[in-house]
């Protein structure tokens, strides 16, 4: 209760529309989060009024929630972490990957992975991204990287399928 009529105060005393988020209830009576538009109705018999618009955006707001904590683990797990596209190029690569190879922050997006796969090793890469694509759930190998200056370093490497809405 302090919550909401705190909002209401604010956007009265302000006098301008405010999009806010919110706790509340369900339909169903359980807990949910709402996207509330209020703004000031202006005074009558020396009552100040808001009124609003509520959209449950609760399971939105689930997905959000959910999409942050599993970017986080990506971004900091001690693993290196990549992806690329089907072109083969990098698309992400988080801080233990840069660490790993020795790259700044963003320098290798967009840039082919076979910048980290020494040349003898790339039908390797080419064979084991073949049997992901072929919907094969997992593939492990253990094989060999290059970092940016150029030294050779052992490595386990797992491929696995990222299958978006659009397949």
């Amino acid at each position: 209760a302090a919550l909401y009529h705190r909002n209401h105060l604010r956007v009265i005393e302000s006098g301008r529309a405010e999009r806010i988020l919110e706790p509340g209830l369900r339909e169903d009576g359980s807990p949910g989060s709402f996207e509330v538009f209020k703004f000031p109705l202006g005074e009558r018999n020396g009552v100040r009024l808001v009124g609003g618009i509520a959209l449950d955006i609760t399971e939105r707001e689930g997905e959000r929630q959910a999409t942050e904590r599993l970017a986080a683990i990506v971004r900091d797990s001690g693993d290196a972490i990549l992806s690329k596209d089907l072109t083969g190029h990098i698309v992400s690569l988080n801080r233990a990957g840069e660490q790993l190879y020795g790259y700044g922050p963003g320098e290798l997006i967009g840039r082919p992975l076979a910048v980290l796969v020494p040349p003898e090793d790339l039908p390797e890469v080419e064979r084991a991204t073949e049997r992901v694509r072929n919907c094969e759930a997992q593939v492990r190998f253990e094989s060999v990287r290059l970092r940016r200056d150029g030294t050779r370093l052992p490595v386990q490497v797992t491929l696995s399928p990222i299958i978006d809405r659009d397949g």
